[in-house]
Parts: structure tokens; sequence; C-alpha cells
């Protein structure tokens, strides 16, 4: 039976950053309902990541949507670009409702929040997990996002780099059959739900291409490898999990 790996609140952005299919995506921007998201927790693990393509930070109910989840025992993963944490004096209760917060490092600023984030953890003793993302595309910039910010050694200890994706779309074909057997989504029969309940198969499909069904009928949507375009194209990186 499939199982949801990520809910996507939003796919609105605050940001337009120029490695990413976002803003150039056809699909239709929106934000999820209260009603889809209540769904959605039903078909999930403990562990749910409340991100897809856009910043959930953006959704007007994140708060009340993180509480919904908290309170069925669910433990959420959030990832944020961190600006919004900062603007919408979400910063504390964002931190405190969530079981591990990923900031994704694209600018000084997200930098900044990030070691605000570290700090605030630590001084209060909290079991936040605390994690920064960081695409090797930003590599140029890196070393004096350090200085600015004063990271320490440890502070550094919880950066992940990844390879930037090339989104399914300029990458030759070799081996597909092969490619498909080692998706993390196909191997292990999990699924994300697009803002207005869709369900798609792959985690990068920005416009739409790989849809299998709506939340409504969950139970009996399943994987089907052959007819999925984006898996002819995808980043080894991202199939092989070589990250």
């Amino acid at each position: 039976m499939l199982i949801i790996n990520s809910i996507e609140l939003t796919n609105h952005c605050n940001l337009k950053c120029s490695h990413c299919e976002n803003a150039k995506s056809t699909y239709p921007k929106g934000y999820m309902s209260k009603e889809v998201f209540t769904k959605c927790l039903d078909y999930t693990g403990t562990f749910v990541n409340l991100h897809v393509h856009g910043e959930s930070l953006l959704h007007p109910n994140i708060l009340e949507f993180l509480l919904i989840a908290k309170l069925k025992g669910k433990k959420v993963v959030l990832n944020t670009n961190g600006l919004l944490l900062i603007r919408r004096n979400l910063f504390e209760d964002v931190i405190n409702n969530v079981y591990q917060l990923e900031i994704s490092l694209h600018t000084l600023d997200s930098v900044r929040i990030f070691k605000k984030a570290l700090d605030h953890i630590k001084d209060n003793k909290l079991d936040t997990i605390l994690v920064a993302n960081i695409l090797d595309y930003y590599k140029s910039e890196f070393d004096n996002w350090v200085k600015e910010v004063d990271l320490s050694k440890e502070d550094i200890s919880k950066i992940r780099w990844f390879n930037t994706h090339k989104w399914g779309k300029d990458v030759e074909s070799d081996r597909v059959e092969e490619k498909q057997k080692k998706c993390y989504f196909i191997a292990h029969n999990e699924c994300v739900v697009k803002w207005d309940g869709r369900v798609s198969a792959c985690c990068f499909d920005f416009d739409g291409y790989n849809m299998i069904g709506h939340i409504d009928c969950f139970r009996q949507l399943i994987h089907s490898p052959s007819a999925y375009k984006l898996c002819q194209t995808c980043s080894p990186c991202w199939v092989n999990l070589d990250t």
C-alpha cells in the first residue's frame, strides 16, 4: 500500500532561485485546505515532511497545521529557506512544534537564521533537530557566508551538501528500467500530495506529469513506473541516491 512521504502545503515561494523550476512551473499555484491536510495525515507514517515545491511558511495556517499534526502523533520534518521565520514572527512557534527543522541555505540571510535557530535550540535546551541543506551550486559563496555569520566547526557539521538536481529535463536516459528500480519513492512505495490533494509519484514533478490520483481515493492508488515520464530523464545523482 502507498504511504505519503511529503505534504505540499503550498507551491508558492518567496524566492526565485535560478536553479529551481518552481518559478517556471506550469502547475497552478495554491494553498492546501485543512480538510485535505487532515486526510493526508491518515496515510503518512510517524514521520511526515511538510514540504514539496514551495515555501511552507507562506501558508496562512501553518501553525494550526503543525498543531494538528502534533496532536495526531506525527513527527513533522519542515523544510524552509528560513526567511519567514523572522518576518512572520514564527520563529519560536515553529521551532517548538516540529521534530526536525531543515533550513535550505540559499542566501546570506538564511545562513544567519540558521545560526539564530542553532543558538535558540541550544540556549533553551530543546529537543528539536536542526540541520541545514545546501546545494553545490552555492560552493563559491559558502566560505564568505561562514565568515560573515561566524559559523563554528560544530555549526558547519550540521550542514548537508547535495548535488544540484537536473529536474528531469536534461539528462540522457540509460537503462531506464534500472533507474526506476532504484528510485527511492518507487522502491519504498511512497508518494507526495500536492496542495490541491492530487497525489504525485515523484517528489521532483513540478508540472504534474506523474499524477496517479487524488487523496479522496488514496486506498486505490498504486505506482505505475512504466507510465512515469520523468523517470526516463531523472538525474542519476537522485535516482541512485548519490548525494
